[in-house]
């Protein structure tokens, strides 16, 4: 008899541990993402990089100018002025593609450092809290709707920070 209470006991036990639902949670990634300091840290040194690379480029400008404005009033075009023009024309044209290239590899090496850090910390939470799933979605086809109850984003938004300011 206290076998079977025994073996009862444990088949509901498993019964249920099988039909009970992992702990879930979703984060509005957009927001996790934007809210990052992070993130914030690194959109300032870029916005710093890039007025700088803009100032660079307009004292080139400038110079551009002064010679075209010097080429148009001349009347007898000399081939050196001509050919300085040209030249820093074409070192203008140069640097500005180089600049757009070095802020697109910036920009993803800023995003990429912000993603690999928002993903160790929510692992660790996960972890740290027994979730069987964190999901993330931004409206726009990965989670379409969930309850209000299943969201974390502020609550992880207050996490990622404190764990980056090595708080937590």
């Amino acid at each position: 008899m206290r076998n079977r209470f025994f073996l009862a006991l444990l088949g509901a036990t498993l019964f249920l541990g099988a039909c009970s639902d992992p702990k879930t949670g979703y984060v509005d990634n957009v927001a996790l993402y934007n809210q990052f300091e992070l993130k914030q840290e690194l959109e300032g040194r870029y916005l710093a990089y890039k007025q700088q690379t803009e100032k660079e480029l307009d004292s080139i400008k400038v110079e551009l100018k002064a010679l075209a404005t010097t080429l148009d009033n001349s009347e007898d075009k000399a081939p050196e002025q001509v050919r300085e023009f040209n030249r820093i024309r074409q070192q203008f044209l140069e640097r500005q593609n180089r600049i757009q290239q070095e802020e697109e590899e910036l920009s993803n090496a800023y995003t990429e450092q912000v993603w690999e850090h928002l993903n160790t910390y929510l692992r660790e939470y996960g972890e740290e809290n027994e979730f069987a799933y964190i999901l993330g979605g931004s409206g726009q086809g990965n989670i379409m709707y969930s309850s209000e109850q299943n969201d974390m984003t502020n609550e992880l938004v207050d996490y990622v920070n404190k764990k980056y300011r090595g708080e937590g």
